[in-house]
């Protein structure tokens, strides 16, 4: 009789505590962390680029799938929701590839092509002393389009071309806005090629062009060689 009353009285209570329980629902779980400050940030805009750093310097990626061809040169050092952090850490280059998230899709699905971009990993003293820029930069191993090389302002780097056999030899380097890449000295012809020495200015995007030796403008002439290099300079 008095189990009975006592099981009467605690009632209440059982069922207040069924509806406490029942009204916390499942745990929200905490925000994911956000990633961390790096030397470069990369997005999906700077597709075709090329990136100078040093050993022990970060490349944050705003893509949340990426990798890298050389994870001995650049290795990925975080994964975040949105983002891949990759960290240098050996001589060389690397070619890193990401890709966006893909939304479900019924019928016909729109893949967007993979980003590429090389990461050239330097010295430091070849960081300070000045890039070597040459063929290799010209264009994408993907689709051979052509690179834009990325660099920060007051970097200096010299351009080097190896004339090509059976055609004439290089003989001219123009920048087309001279406030942006500035050239240093006049480029220097020799019987291997020529080479000229520049500095990254103003921030922007321009090109340096390079014409035959029998051109005698900067623009392209017929049956001369002519190639075009892609620079964007951003403020350190």
């Amino acid at each position: 009789m008095q189990l009975a009353t006592l099981l009467r009285g605690l009632g209440p209570l059982l069922a207040i505590g069924v509806l406490g329980a029942c009204a916390i629902g499942p745990a929200i779980k905490p925000p994911a962390p956000p990633p961390p400050a790096a030397t470069l940030t990369v997005g999906s805009a700077d597709d075709h680029g090329l990136y100078f750093m040093v050993p022990g310097q970060t490349l944050l990626l705003n893509l949340p799938s990426a990798y890298s061809s050389r994870p001995a040169i650049l290795r990925v050092d975080g994964q975040y929701q949105d983002a891949v952090l990759f960290k240098a850490t050996g001589l060389g280059r690397a070619t890193v590839t990401g890709n966006e998230a893909m939304p479900p899709c019924t019928h016909e699905c729109n893949i967007p092509a993979p980003l590429e971009i090389v990461v050239a990993v330097v010295s430091d003293l070849q960081l300070q002393q000045g890039l070597l820029i040459a063929a290799q930069d010209l264009v994408a191993s993907r689709d051979l389009g052509p690179l834009a090389v990325h660099l920060r302002t007051g970097q200096r780097f010299e351009l080097s071309l190896v004339n090509r056999p059976g055609a004439p030899a290089w003989g001219r380097l123009t920048s087309y806005d001279s406030s942006i890449i500035v050239p240093e000295q006049p480029a220097v012809v020799s019987a291997g090629g020529i080479v000229g020495r520049f500095r990254a200015g103003n921030p922007g995007r321009t090109g340096v062009w390079a014409t035959g030796i029998d051109c005698p403008s900067a623009n392209p002439c017929p049956q001369s060689p002519y190639a075009e290099f892609t620079f964007v300079v951003f403020a350190s």
